[in-house]
């Protein structure tokens, strides 16, 4: 990274040279039963903070947990950092133990808290981050590279003018997303509200089973490590990635003719139906209609449905998607329950007169596009949130959020008086601004 101009009394630095060492223990030498556990999935990507960090039996401690953390300490994930996992420590959690997919932000006398978190949730620095990551199914950087990225560094007390102002201005943003995101959550509500109100009026109808109409079939998945499966293939393979609740227009995948012959995966037609198989958390979707001209093929993450009559197609999906909460409830398996193919073939269908289905079918897509726009509207408002926050850090660290005390105790004085206390493998020292 080419270093910019920094204020006056600012200075360039590594995080190496303003953290502290991170004990490693054994649970088993606790004195108390049980601990408190922060493992990656206990952080919220999204806005960086903790959720429910659940308590672990000594006795069942995970072989990862290993880190004890202390209030205003930094947890960085180092597997998949794009995926932003990092959180800062609150209060309750002093002396609770951390997962070793962390590297672990123990903040020197020279830096604040808060102003470490927010210099390591940038995304100049995540880009850093990013570019060091190796492995293709399993990213992840070492906590040494973490810790020789350069950040820049202010007086301490303008730190802390940075992070009053910080959270202040963040916590309108933050109040402002709530709000959306609860209006979102009103309108999934009010979808399935309508999807309920306008399936009523077909309950008393014949029913039959989906396997009746429908040719209903699994997907496959060629092994992953074998090149010759994808290298130049050219034939359209969805994945779950793939699945979103509308139209699947393109795909992200493809193979090669040698995969067809070597594998159980089969070629579906344009029209097919794809249902998650997982849910919209494994999924990002749940029902979807393949719209490529060409055959596709399916990974094993979706049931493939294809009604024997193009005019069914369109009711098929929407009793798809409107019961698709009540078919999740029913799912089988224990972590990750999942909609099996013998539960789909079984699926009821009702089958009122072709009057009433079409009738059915005008009323939920007047209602959709209405709820669609307002989503849409939603969407766009938390994506002009994140560039705010983005440009709120942005001129945090360049120096413009707050104004320059002469009188502040420049960095580097600050740095000198601790650096005996500061992990001894820094690879490059602070460089004061000119």
């Amino acid at each position: 990274m080419t270093e910019r101009k920094l204020p006056t009394g600012w200075v360039w630095t590594t995080l190496s040279d303003v953290v502290l060492p991170v004990s490693k223990t054994d649970p088993a030498s606790f004195e108390r039963p049980q601990f408190r556990y922060i493992d990656i999935s206990a952080v919220d990507g999204n806005s960086q903070q903790l959720n429910d960090v659940p308590s672990v039996a000594v006795g069942s401690a995970p072989s990862r947990a290993r880190q004890l953390v202390r209030a205003g300490d930094t947890v960085f994930s180092t597997v998949r950092p794009y995926l932003r996992k990092i959180a800062w420590v609150p209060e309750h959690l002093d002396g609770e133990i951390a997962s070793t997919g962390f590297c672990v932000l123990r903040p020197s006398p020279a830096i604040d808290s808060r102003f470490l978190f927010f210099a390591v949730t940038r995304q100049d620095f995540l880009d850093e981050v990013i570019a060091k990551q190796r492995g293709v199914s399993y990213p992840a950087v070492r906590p040494a590279e973490v810790l020789e990225i350069p950040i820049p560094l202010p007086p301490l007390p303008e730190q802390r003018r940075i992070v009053d102002a910080l959270e202040d201005h963040l916590s309108r943003v933050n109040a402002a997303d709530a709000s959306v995101h609860a209006a979102i959550a009103r309108i999934s509500h009010l979808t399935r509200c309508n999807h309920r109100s306008a399936l009523s009026r077909a309950t008393n109808a014949d029913s039959v089973r989906i396997s009746e109409i429908a040719k209903v079939g699994s997907g496959a998945t060629p092994l992953r490590s074998k090149a010759r499966y994808y290298d130049g293939g050219t034939i359209p393979w969805a994945t779950s990635g793939d699945l979103h609740a509308g139209d699947i227009f393109d795909v992200s995948g493809r193979i090669t003719e040698v995969a067809m012959q070597e594998t159980a995966v089969k070629l579906w037609p344009a029209g097919t139906l794809l249902v998650a198989m997982y849910g919209e958390g494994k999924t990002r979707g749940t029902v979807a209609e393949l719209r490529i001209a060409s055959t596709t093929n399916q990974a094993c993450a979706a049931i493939l449905i294809h009604p024997e009559f193009s005019d069914l197609k369109r009711w098929v999906r929407f009793i798809l998607r409107t019961r698709y909460d009540e078919m999740r409830s029913q799912a089988s398996g224990g972590v990750q329950p999942n909609l099996s193919l013998g539960r789909i073939k079984e699926i009821s269908i009702p089958m009122p007169d072709v009057e009433i289905r079409n009738a059915i079918l005008a009323e939920d897509e007047a209602n959709s596009e209405a709820t669609d726009r307002l989503r849409l509207a939603g969407e766009q408002s938390l994506a002009r949130s994140a560039a705010l926050r983005r440009s709120l850090l942005r001129a945090a660290f360049n120096g413009d959020l707050v104004d320059q005390d002469p009188t502040d105790e420049p960095v580097a004085g600050t740095l000198a008086k601790t650096q005996s206390r500061i992990v001894p493998r820094r690879r490059r020292k602070a460089v004061p601004a000119k």
